[in-house]
Formats: C-alpha cells, structure tokens, sequence
C-alpha cells in the first residue's frame, strides 16, 4: 500500500534484523510510496494519456535514503510486469473467463460504457465514469495491511515496525 514511509524507520528495522543475525533484509516498495513529507517519484509523463503520469524510481530513492544508515549491501531491483504477474492459475484463468463472459453479455445486451467488477464477492458492472482517472489505494486501515503487520511486516512508519521479537521470525 502507498503508506508514507519514514527512511529512518526502515533504516532501524534493517539494522535490528542485522543484529539478530539476519543475513539478508527484502524490501518491497510500491512506486506511489513516498517518504514523509515527500513528493512521488514521477518517471514519465505521457501527453495525451487519460493517465499521464507514470511513476518510477522509488526504489533508487529509498536506496540512497538508507545507504548512509545501515552496513549491508543495498541492491534494488524493478520487477516488470510479466515478473510481477507469473504463471496463471486456475482460478486466474476461471476468474478471467467470468470477467469476459460478463464483458460479453454487456456488449449483447448493448450496455457499453460500463466495466466489470468483482465487489463483495460478486460480479456487477460499474459505469467507467465511475473509476476511469481515479487511483484506487489500499487503506491504511485495511485488514490485509493488519494482517500482514501482525506477522511482523514494517510499513516504513514506527507504528508499523515489528518488535525486536517479531523481526527475526
């Protein structure tokens, strides 16, 4: 999730896994993040784009920000889209044909203008103008971002840092 993320809070928690004899610390950032009080990492802009914006460059910053504050060897990788992605499943590939067995109908029933979504657990059909040029976040709040602070994932914030205890497991 796109939480503003403290350097110096990351710093510590790559720091207190090397004290623990951890020998390696992964970080994943989402190219929205920004640091407190930051801007977003802007890569391109694409004129005449419904989205033009592109964002890039997150990690490089991030690589920089704790470079000065931790001992081990920083090394960033951007994953692509296909590495991000992998191989589909069966429910990937079942998922995907309710989603264009919907789009299908739409289109007979001549209901276009409208995207297929999954909410609650159910498909529906939402007008585009409903999301088109809106960024949709994940919550701070949100119950996979608790879940995922309650086995010990830090956010880059000092609300979200594991405990010495939950950082070496």
């Amino acid at each position: 999730p796109e939480i503003d993320y403290d350097p110096e809070a990351v710093a510590a928690v790559c720091r207190a896994r090397d004290e623990d004899g951890q020998q390696f610390t992964i970080i994943a950032i989402a190219e929205g993040a920004t640091p407190q009080g930051g801007d977003r990492i802007v890569q391109d802009t694409v004129e005449g784009s419904p989205d033009p914006v592109r964002l890039g460059g997150i990690s490089s910053v991030l690589k920089e920000q704790l470079e000065p504050h931790v001992e081990s060897e920083i090394r960033t990788t951007v994953l692509g889209h296909m590495q991000r992605g992998g191989t589909p499943t069966a429910f990937d590939r079942n998922l995907a044909t309710a989603f264009g067995a919907r789009a299908a109908r739409l289109a007979r029933e001549g209901r276009g203008g409208r995207m297929v979504a999954l909410q609650g657990g159910a498909f529906t059909d939402v007008p585009l103008d409903a999301v088109a040029g809106k960024t949709r976040t994940v919550p701070p709040d949100d119950a996979l971002v608790e879940a995922a602070q309650a086995v010990g994932t830090s956010f880059g914030t000092a609300e979200t840092a594991p405990t010495r205890a939950s950082s070496s497991s």
